[in-house]
């Protein structure tokens, strides 16, 4: 997620607090980072020197969640709630009540997500029991807190997104070798593939006896040995184009020549 803008904090009537946040990410990506486990604890963090150990969520209504919170110097901190509506991608309204309160009574809060051009608005709505509560909550900074929380969260986007940018291009039967590719790389591809000529096996490869795709290394896979051929597009895509030894001298034979990718290509036409 970029950082298209900050967190806004306003008040509504007497008992309410309306946090707006845009997040440069479709709101699937957002209704995850809010309900699943796995994500929620990486950056529901609040400021600085906390962890999340516990984090639990029964993602129905009238199910139930639980956090806490644990500082790095010992100090703990849990809350929890029941889900009393749950729209998927569009709403969650739920209720948060704090094991130590730090301000009176049960809070309702109700979070919205509206997509448009790629980038979701979130609108969290809290209903306080009274003035006093909300007033005594603006008092404490948990502005901040939210703040911080939602910028380690477009961190966490940016995170997924450069790790997913190292992995190798979708290659298989059904999709046809390598994305974006031109379309003679999609028919080698496939050849090479129904042939188990183009394999993905980074562990096994040797220096000097590999291809690179997106920064990892191309090489033989279950003692399937063979020479690799580097196809480098302007684009920044990069091929791998790997024939078997024995394939290869039988079809020069056959030839009278040494093959060449355009052998492998008008084959797999």
């Amino acid at each position: 997620m970029k950082d298209p803008g900050t967190l806004k904090l306003t008040t509504g009537g007497d008992r309410e607090i309306v946090m707006t946040r845009v997040f440069d990410a479709p709101r699937t990506l957002v209704f995850d980072a809010f309900t699943k486990p796995e994500l929620v604890k990486q950056w529901l963090l609040g400021p600085p020197g906390w962890s999340m150990p516990v984090c639990e969520i029964d993602l129905r209504v009238g199910g139930a969640y639980r956090y806490v919170w644990r500082h790095s110097g010992g100090k703990e901190m849990g809350m929890g709630g029941v889900y009393r509506e749950i729209v998927p991608l569009e709403r969650l309204v739920y209720t948060e009540l704090f094991d130590e309160a730090w301000y009176p009574g049960e809070s309702l809060i109700t979070a919205t997500l509206v997509e448009r051009g790629g980038r979701t608005t979130m609108t969290t709505t809290i209903l306080y029991v009274s003035s006093e509560a909300r007033d005594a909550v603006l008092k404490s900074g948990m502005e901040r807190g939210v703040a911080a929380s939602y910028d380690r969260l477009v961190g966490l986007r940016h995170r997924h997104r450069a790790a997913h940018s190292r992995c190798l291009p979708t290659m298989g039967p059904v999709h046809g070798g390598l994305r974006r590719a031109p379309p003679a790389c999609h028919r080698l591809s496939r050849y090479l593939w129904s042939r188990r000529q183009l394999r993905h096996c980074p562990a096994r490869a040797r220096p000097g006896h590999g291809a690179r795709i997106g920064g990892r290394r191309v090489g033989p896979c279950g003692g399937h040995s063979g020479r690799h051929r580097n196809v480098e597009q302007r684009t920044g895509l990069r091929a791998s184009l790997v024939s078997d030894r024995a394939h290869r001298a039988g079809h020069a034979a056959s030839l009278g020549r040494r093959p060449t990718p355009r052998d492998a290509v008008a084959r797999a036409r």
